[in-house]
Order: structure tokens, then sequence, then C-alpha cells
């Protein structure tokens, strides 16, 4: 082989095309490779730690004190004989009130005639 390499320079300069043309390919890959490595490192730095700031928010909302607000404190204790409104005791106070009322309003309407009188 070397012996047609030597003898046929037309020959060898396609080798050494062929061979440049290799080594400038593996040279363009590797340098691809790097930048590949290079997003790839970055790529998971990034990603893990906005992973781990979202965990550590989530695992914070799961807490119990953020989405507790009542708790149960025992049983519920209902009474056999339910208390009524006692209807006797609010006759009472409405008549109470209204007569109260009435006499303001006496006393108001006096006041007014008064006023009309004094006037005249």
């Amino acid at each position: 082989m070397k012996k047609i390499e030597n003898t046929n320079p037309s020959l060898s300069a396609l080798k050494l095309m062929e061979k440049r043309d290799l080594t400038s390919f593996i040279i363009k890959l590797n340098t691809q490779l790097m930048d590949m490595r290079d997003k790839k490192s970055e790529l998971s730095t990034t990603a893990i730690n906005s992973l781990k700031k979202e965990k550590a928010i989530v695992s914070s909302l799961l807490l119990s004190h953020n989405y507790k607000n009542t708790q149960i404190v025992g049983e519920i204790m209902t009474n056999d004989f339910p208390v009524k409104p006692k209807k006797k005791l609010m006759v009472v106070v409405s008549f109470v009130t209204a007569f109260i009322l009435s006499i303001f309003i006496v006393f108001f309407l006096n006041f007014i005639r008064d006023e009309k009188q004094k006037r005249v």
C-alpha cells in the first residue's frame, strides 16, 4: 500500500484529503459532544434545583397547619327534648314594647301640637 501511495501522487493526495476530512469531522463531533455535555449539566443542575424548590413549596403547603382550619373537638351532643321558642314570653315582651312606644308617640305628638300653638 505504501508503494502505491509513493508511486501515484494523486492517490496519496486523495488519501490525505480523506484523512483531513475525517479528522475535521471527528473534531466537529467532539465539539458538539462537549457542547451537549455542557447543556446536559446545565439543564440537570437548573432542573434539579427548580424541582427541589417546587418540592419544598409543595411539602410546606402539605403541612398540617396550612390546610387544617378546623378540628373536631368531640362528638355532637343533641338533647332528647329540644328547646322550643317561648311564645308567651315573646307576646308579653311585644305588648310591653308597644305600650312604651305608644307613650313616646303620645308625648311627641303633644310636643308638636304645643309648638304649632306657640307659633300661631
